[in-house]
């Protein structure tokens, strides 16, 4: 059944970012330097904001968000060529509880991300997209019972988000 999801989800991701693209009017991308989205997903802080610094979406990615009560981020790097994209990060992935002998620890999880998608024109000046992304979360370690640790898998990461390309400034 995971299978069965995560090639799913794939081929669709693929579909709609080749159908949207075959739809464009002009095939000249906006010449912006700083690409802000929000959303959901690793590559956003899990719920927030993420600011490519960058000719046309390729460059730095910041990303600052919030999850189960922690203020999160993630850092990172981002190749854009049109409508397609790659990034690799590292930042928060979620959070842990672990109660032992009356005493809560809690924290988030991190470890780095490798995120593959399509960000969709949503406008004809291609500045507002989508964004729709796939890929995989590395382990990471929390602490457990008498100062061991644990380990947490990674696993397949999703995103999506709602983006702008701001003109050259």
């Amino acid at each position: 059944m995971k299978k069965y999801f995560v090639v799913s989800t794939m081929l669709i991701l693929i579909s709609l970012s080749v159908f949207s693209q075959e739809h464009s009017v002009s095939n000249e991308y906006p010449g912006s330097i700083v690409d802000v989205s929000a959303g959901v997903g690793q590559s956003h802080g899990i719920i927030g904001v993420k600011s490519v610094l960058g000719y046309k979406g390729t460059g730095l990615m910041l990303a600052v968000g919030s999850f189960d009560g922690f203020t999160t981020t993630a850092i990172g790097f981002q190749v854009a060529v049109d409508w397609w994209f790659a990034s690799l990060s590292y930042g928060a992935t979620g959070s842990y509880e672990v109660a032992f002998g009356g005493q809560v620890d809690k924290g988030l999880t991190q470890s780095f991300v490798f995120l593959t998608g399509g960000r969709i024109n949503l406008i004809k000046s291609k500045r507002l997209y989508l964004e729709l992304a796939a890929g995989l979360a590395g382990s990471d370690e929390i602490p457990a019972p008498f100062g061991q640790v644990q380990e947490i898998e990674g696993g397949l990461s999703l995103g999506f988000g709602l983006g702008y390309r701001f003109s050259n400034f």
